[in-house]
């Protein structure tokens, strides 16, 4: 008796320890308020910000781009109003649609994460495509997706130089007038992963590992009016750091080791 409530004991702190240390969603929000800064999801909302004609808003549970008029140079700017920490890094997972593949006229659709030392409450003057921070300004810290354009892909940017981490295509590639799931992995180390449509595109390491000590928020930039430029959903979960994995796997080890002391 005194052995099976040892061993159940023992399974309790597993089950807690692993409950604790899982991933936890921190970012959530599949827009259906119509209001960008309502969330009844989880981590806040998230707020506009116009650079040149070009406003992200709310309704009919998409988060939608759009410009005033048909010069390429109108964009905006939508952020995530709350920025999270992860020692253990982060998955962003995002639904999206858009009208149009083609790169001409500024055509644009990205998004990713970027660090909170970045104001976009002011943030943005030239009004063209290099207000991207996902391909464009080198002062940001960022990790991101663009889906048209040159810099189509997975590109991080370390406050100085935008460094292309994978050109799409290889295995998956970005898809128009349909909504397709992109997930994006940052690691502990600097690894990284990304898939479209479930389909993993890429992994690799960023040379010079990736900056968890900062926070992070979500972020998506548009740019010029061919077709609609849509959210359905996005998910920031952060990722415990491996040594909780470690703990855990320590700690189960120390059960069988009872068990079968128990036992013998």
């Amino acid at each position: 008796m005194k052995t099976k409530k040892t061993l159940s004991t023992l399974i309790a702190s597993l089950l807690m320890a692993g409950a604790a240390q899982a991933s936890t969603i921190v970012y959530q929000d599949t827009f259906g308020d119509g209001d960008l800064a309502v969330n009844a999801g989880t981590g806040g909302g998230a707020i506009n910000r116009t650079i040149s004609n070009g406003v992200w808003s709310e309704a009919a549970g998409e988060a939608s781009f759009t410009a005033s008029n048909t010069r390429f140079s109108r964009n905006a700017i939508l952020y995530a109003s709350n920025t999270f920490q992860s020692s253990g890094g982060f998955q962003l997972d995002v639904d999206y649609t858009i009208g149009s593949l083609n790169d001409s006229g500024g055509n644009d659709l990205s998004f990713g994460i970027v660090s909170s030392e970045t104001d976009f409450s002011s943030y943005g003057d030239a009004g063209d495509s290099s207000d991207n921070p996902f391909a464009s300004i080198t002062s940001v810290y960022s990790l991101g997706v663009n889906i048209t354009g040159a810099s189509r892909g997975l590109n991080f940017t370390d406050s100085s130089t935008v460094t292309s981490l994978d050109v799409s295509g290889d295995n998956a590639q970005f898809v128009a007038n349909a909504s397709t799931a992109v997930s994006i992995t940052i690691g502990t180390g600097g690894a990284w992963s990304y898939s479209i449509g479930g389909v993993e595109e890429a992994t690799g390491t960023i040379v010079g590992g990736f900056d968890l000590t900062k926070s992070y928020r979500f972020v998506a930039y548009g740019q010029d009016d061919q077709g609609p430029k849509t959210l359905q959903s996005v998910t920031l979960t952060a990722i415990p750091e491996p040594s909780a994995y470690a703990l855990l796997a320590g700690l189960t080890g120390l059960a069988l080791v009872v068990a079968r002391r128990r036992q013998s």
